[in-house]
């Protein structure tokens, strides 16, 4: 049992170190293209969660329509009150832009 654990934490351990690029200043290397997470349909009057992977900068994020952002400007998450119409959200950080389309239903 002592051997079962040891391998499947060394494949662990393998498996993170792969998905990770070191670099000799310390830092890693971040996606080449920003992305947005969250839902494309979202319910009238309803606040919803976004987010986008962690770089080192200032976030920028801006709504359209009637949706208003309700927390997290500056930061990697924000919380969005929908209202009535469709939104297009939109985040800006360290050189990159990405934009998501939102049906309001």
């Amino acid at each position: 049992m002592k051997n079962l654990f040891i391998a499947i934490l060394m494949l662990v351990t393998l498996t993170i170190g792969a998905c990770k690029k070191n670099y000799e200043e310390g830092g890693y290397e971040a996606p080449k293209t920003l992305v947005i997470s969250g839902p494309s349909e979202v319910k009238k009057n309803n606040s919803v969660d976004f987010a986008t992977y962690y770089v080192n900068g200032t976030y920028v994020w801006t709504v359209s329509g009637d949706a208003a952002i309700s927390s997290g400007q500056g930061s990697s998450k924000v919380t969005i009150m929908f209202g009535n119409t469709n939104a297009k959200v939109t985040v800006a950080v360290a050189g990159q832009t990405a934009s998501r389309e939102i049906a309001v239903q």
